[in-house]
């Protein structure tokens, strides 16, 4: 058997948005593609695997991830999110709407985005931002920290650092993200925009995700957080909510691949199961 293994560390196209948006995150030993279509580590626009370690070895381990969620109304009927390798299947760009902007040209260009931004521009934003001649960088500068409420989203979405504490963010007076990590991609997803390709009934649900890396002498330096945000926005009450993950690992040869779970160590995994 292979001496080759994958441990995964989380902390818990025909739609109107067009194109399917992608990220690298690279800052550390690993290259994940981040998208914005519900499903992560993995281009579905040229069928290719997006969780490269080392990073430039052209060696994959993950072909596709993504969570999937589900809970019980108050009539115990199910509603359910649970995309797999079909981009924008169950879950879509851009935060809940409550009056059905999803297709609005403003809504688009505002959200079917993935911002992502290093410790370093932030850094550098602190020192600079009041500086003659500084111009912000583009993902700093349209970090969705307040949601556009004539387009039925929320006023508050993603974190930031508020230095006058008045709600708003603005970049120009110093406002910046609040993010984790050496570098981190954010993204803002709903399940209420279109029928879900799984057959699940909408749940109301925004899902914010912060994918994130640390550079490190340790294994920090292969390693990929993600932390989620989930709010139910929708109009019903929602009880025995999980959430779980869905992940297709490819440890060398994708047809025999084998995986496990430690459960005392909430840590599941991914191996070789053969020489081959």
């Amino acid at each position: 058997m292979k001496n080759c293994m994958l441990i995964l560390m989380l902390i818990f196209v025909s739609h109107q948005y067009g194109a399917q948006i992608t990220s690298n995150l690279n800052q550390n030993n690993v290259n994940a593609t981040i998208s914005n279509s519900g499903t992560f580590f993995n281009n579905s626009s040229i069928s290719t695997p997006g969780y490269e370690v080392p990073q430039n070895s052209g060696k994959h381990c993950v072909y596709a991830a993504s969570f999937w969620y589900a809970g019980l109304n108050d009539n115990d009927e199910l509603l359910l999110s649970a995309q797999t390798y079909q981009p924008n299947q169950d879950l879509f760009p851009g935060p809940f709407s409550n009056n059905d902007s999803y297709n609005a040209p403003e809504f688009v260009t505002k959200y079917n985005q993935i911002w992502t931004i290093s410790s370093d521009q932030i850094m550098e934003h602190i020192i600079h931002y009041n500086d003659p001649g500084y111009t912000v960088p583009t993902d700093i500068a349209t970090w969705p920290g307040n949601g556009d409420v004539s387009l039925g989203v929320s006023e508050q979405l993603a974190p930031f650092v508020d230095l006058n504490n008045d709600g708003i963010y603005i970049p120009e007076d110093g406002d910046y993200p609040d993010i984790k990590g050496c570098m981190a991609s954010y993204l803002i997803l709903n399940d209420a925009s279109n029928t879900h390709g799984s057959g699940g009934a909408i749940m109301g649900i925004e899902v914010h995700q912060m994918f994130y890396q640390y550079e490190s002498d340790d294994f920090l330096n292969r390693s990929t957080f993600v932390e989620q945000r989930i709010i139910n926005r929708g109009a019903e009450n929602l009880h025995d909510v999980y959430t779980s993950f869905f992940m297709d690992a490819d440890i060398g040869n994708y047809s025999d691949d084998y995986v496990g779970c430690d459960s005392s160590r909430n840590m599941m995994f991914a191996y070789n199961g053969d020489a081959n």
